[in-house]
């Protein structure tokens, strides 16, 4: 299993760049699973790039919650989860970083696209994936928060096109 690692600070904005890929993804690929928190329509990528002007404009938070989806493509599993905040999570599955890899390992994801908060205290999620899946990270992708808007739609844009040209190659 290939590990593909968005992180960053919180509202960087990993998880818009996490539905970039996945639109990329659905686009391109079967899509065989989809499990999202509290949304009923999947975003687009436009609307994922409007979301983050918006939030500039605005003030506030980017709101689209966490998800997480697995397509074949390339005749390879991928999984795509934006839960990089906590390790475990109390009540929903979808938020905990440890279910959602044990979900990309049970259903025998070949490449998995996660999502890790980068926390200089403790190193949280990103300390465990170190600690843990060391040998199986492909590449590290570190999400900024930005001061302007066109950096951050910039920036999104341009990780979620890498992520994708990775897994596009035969590993």
């Amino acid at each position: 299993m290939a590990l593909f690692v968005i992180y960053g600070v919180q509202n960087s904005g990993k998880t818009h760049t996490a539905w970039l890929v996945y639109n990329l993804l659905k686009t391109a690929g079967d899509e065989l699973d989809f499990d999202p928190k509290s949304l009923t329509i999947k975003p687009t990528f436009s609307e994922v790039l409007q979301q983050i002007e918006n939030s500039f404009v605005t003030g506030t938070p980017m709101s689209y919650s966490d998800f997480r989806a697995l397509f074949k493509y390339n005749g390879k599993r991928i999984a795509i989860f934006s839960a990089g905040d906590f390790l475990e999570h109390p009540t929903w599955e979808v938020c905990s970083f440890k279910d959602n890899i044990k979900w990309a390992d049970d259903n025998e994801a070949d490449h998995v696209i996660c999502c890790a908060r980068y926390n200089k205290k403790n190193g949280g999620v990103r300390k465990y994936i170190i600690d843990n899946y060391r040998m199986s990270i492909y590449r590290w992708y570190c999400k900024h928060w930005l001061d302007s808007v066109n950096e951050q739609k910039m920036e999104a844009q341009q990780i979620a096109i890498e992520i994708f040209t990775d897994i596009k190659r035969d590993y």
